[in-house]
């Protein structure tokens, strides 16, 4: 509005300044009135549209009668001086009109516009209010109802609260409790302890008498066995034993187990359970698949015929022990009393498919074990295996440990020996197997820097490697060897 109000100040004062009259007005016209202050925009706008045109194009008279050509000509001089400016005056009081107009017209629309707005606006937030009423309604109902709450949520942590002190000193008593059960426990777990070392060594004593009992019981049951066996007579009435049967000549017997010596019991003692030497023989198993039948010289309690049987294995044994064989008999097993050459020389040559002899050859000299290898092979069909198991003298600890713990061992067999023996007997492909090793914690450890020199240190690691090997190495060896097709 303050543009509109200059331009109509402007159009007024060039008015004045040039006389301005409308066609058939006084001589000297007056401007239009200015719309008084506070007037509705509308009357300015009427009023600076009807004055745009401010050139006059009518006469110029005078009233004046000696001057009045004069003044009138003068007139006419400035009013067409006057007339671009007035053009372009005009011209530009009519853009202005024109603007002015048009900005009215787009006020008006926008005012309508911004009216309808509102008018929507105030509708829609009469429908806002109109649908808030009802939650207005809830929510004084819900805070109502949170007054209600809150006053339950005091009393509830008022009697929470009782509740944790109740709840406090009933916690210390069953701490106070739960602390004296635990020292009545405590005292009760070392009276345990008591009584468990008590049974241990319980456990311990009636193993060790269980285990006497049981050689006891086998004992006596031996002793039963020959007592039937030689009719009823006993020892004390002064019965004669009968001699063992005789042996081939050509290789001889083992030195008589007589003289009072349990030889059983013996074994039992210190030899191991039957449970561990039948776990100690059964890697002998992958020999025989396949080489049935076996025969089992020096047979024992029969360890290794319980595992063939166990394989399917189709095998005999044999053993000069007659308590060793009743003991074997009972378990079922095929074994038969006597000399092991008279055995194999009563069997057809080639019946055999393989022969095993554990613990056996130690009880002879080595002609005699020769002439039994030779025996051997000639029973063995081509492919045959045999194995020979005894003490390795190699390792020269086993005289202290196992060799001379029995009395009825003669020759000390090294493995070289043997396989010498097997090789003249006509066995190839002699391949040797090193058993039961000595505790790694008995051997020499090797030293090194900083406690010796590199040099000392390497010596020192020989001398306690070769120590190892001729003190602590292995105490038993197996060879075994193929029966070839060659005659010997």
């Amino acid at each position: 509005m303050g543009d509109v109000l200059d331009e109509r100040r402007i159009i007024q004062r060039i008015r004045e300044d040039l006389g301005h009259r409308t066609r058939g007005a006084d001589p000297v016209p007056r401007a239009p009135a200015a719309a008084p202050p506070g007037a509705p925009p509308l009357d300015d706008v009427r009023l600076l549209h009807s004055g745009f045109d401010i050139l006059d194009t009518g006469p110029l008279p005078s009233p004046r009668k000696i001057f009045g050509p004069a003044v009138t000509f003068g007139r006419r001089i400035v009013r067409r001086l006057m007339m671009p400016i007035l053009t372009r005056q005009i011209a530009y009081n009519a853009a202005n009109t024109r603007v002015v107009q048009d900005l009215r017209s787009d006020l008006g629309a926008a005012v309508r516009q911004q009216e309808s707005a509102i008018a929507g606006q105030q509708a829609a937030i009469t429908g806002i209010r109109d649908a808030l009423n009802p939650s207005m309604a809830r929510v004084a109902a819900l805070e109502h109802r949170l007054d209600g709450t809150a006053a339950t949520a005091h009393a509830l942590e008022q009697r929470l609260d009782e509740t944790r002190g109740y709840l406090g000193h009933r916690l210390d008593d069953l701490a106070r409790a739960l602390e004296r059960r635990l020292d009545a426990e405590v005292a009760i777990g070392r009276r345990l302890d008591l009584a468990s070392g008590v049974e241990r060594e319980t456990a311990v004593r009636l193993a060790t008498l269980r285990a006497d009992l049981d050689r006891a019981a086998l004992r006596q049951d031996r002793l039963d066995r020959r007592f039937a066996a030689l009719g009823g007579a006993s020892a004390a009435q002064g019965a004669a034993t009968p001699a063992p049967p005789a042996g081939d000549p050509a290789v001889g017997e083992p030195p008589p187990r007589s003289g009072g010596i349990d030889y059983a019991g013996l074994e039992d003692r210190f030899r191991g359970s039957e449970a561990e030497i039948k776990e100690r023989q059964r890697p002998y198993l992958r020999h025989f698949r396949g080489r049935d039948p076996v025969l089992d010289i020096g047979c024992g309690r029969g360890e290794f015929l319980e595992l063939l049987s166990e394989a399917g294995i189709a095998a005999r044994g044999v053993d000069a022990d007659r308590d060793m064989v009743l003991l074997c008999r009972d378990k079922g097993l095929d074994v038969a009393e006597g000399d092991a050459s008279a055995q194999l020389a009563a069997m057809p040559d080639g019946s055999l498919g393989g022969i095993f002899c554990a613990q056996f050859i130690e009880h002879f000299r080595p002609e005699q074990i020769q002439r039994l290898a030779r025996l051997c092979h000639e029973k063995l069909r081509p492919g045959g295996v045999l194995v020979f198991e005894t003490i390795n003298p190699a390792c020269v600890s086993v005289f202290g440990r196992s060799f001379y713990l029995d009395p009825t061992h003669v020759w000390p067999f090294h493995p070289e020996l043997t396989r010498f023996l097997l090789e003249g007997a006509g066995f190839r492909e002699i391949t040797l197997e090193l058993l039961s090793p000595v505790d790694p914690a008995t051997r020499l450890p090797h030293v090194g820097p900083p406690a010796f020199a590199d040099a000392d240190a390497a010596l020192f690691n020989r001398a306690a490697d070769m120590i190892n090997a001729t003190l602590l190495g292995h105490q038993d060896y197996a060879l075994i060897g193929i029966r070839s097709s060659d005659a010997v």
